[in-house]
């Protein structure tokens, strides 16, 4: 046990998940008391999901970040110190099919939580977003120079041709870099777009 997180109050969204699942069994074993809010949604948890064992310091709220009824009601009862907002529709190419449904669980979810953190009597001292690489879209790259640039979207006649490797007009060969926090935001998908629209959300509430 932690005694930095004992009896700490945490809510975790999308947390009976793969990742949230694992993060919420570490939070408790350092002593946090915490509230999972999940959909069980049968696309990550499978058809006919039930839910993880979390163990006896953890409690699971079945809901929706759609729902702003049975989120904020979440938020209210969880009063957390700490959250961490994992919850999220995944996917860069469903999400191209699918904006509304991408928009409204990330875009709304996320304000959803903004509004309800409003209400509480003290706000938690902190919030931990899950980002995403694919802000970035492809990345930075490296020209034959050493200079980074940040590729556009690969356009049809270069993926048909088999040129995988993303391209800059006039820059010869690109070498895959290190892409850092700080680099020029690029997105190239609504998922990716919705994500960025989480960092903007949560930055300008706080």
């Amino acid at each position: 046990m932690t005694p930095a997180m004992a009896d700490c109050r945490v809510l975790v969204t999308g947390g009976a998940g793969f990742i949230g699942s694992r993060l919420v069994r570490r939070l408790a074993a350092d002593g946090a008391r915490c509230w999972v809010f999940d959909n069980l949604h049968p696309q990550v948890h499978g058809p006919g999901a039930r839910a993880p064992d979390l163990g006896d310091r953890t409690r699971l709220i079945i809901g929706d970040v759609g729902d702003p009824t049975c989120f904020t009601a979440a938020v209210l009862e969880a009063e957390p110190h700490i959250v961490y907002h994992l919850a999220a529709e995944t996917g860069t190419g469903q999400s191209m099919t699918e904006p509304t449904r991408y928009s409204r669980a990330n875009v709304m979810g996320t304000a959803h939580l903004v509004d309800a953190m409003r209400q509480l009597a003290r706000p938690p001292e902190a919030l931990i977003l899950a980002g995403s690489r694919a802000i970035y879209g492809e990345g930075e790259y490296l020209t034959a120079d050493g200079r980074k640039v940040t590729p556009g979207t690969r356009s049809a006649e270069a993926m048909a041709a088999g040129r995988f490797t993303p391209e800059v007009e006039g820059e010869g060969a690109l070498v895959p870099a290190a892409t850092l926090e700080q680099a020029r935001a690029a997105p190239s998908s609504v998922y990716a777009s919705t994500k960025l629209m989480q960092e903007h959300l949560v930055l300008q509430a706080g």
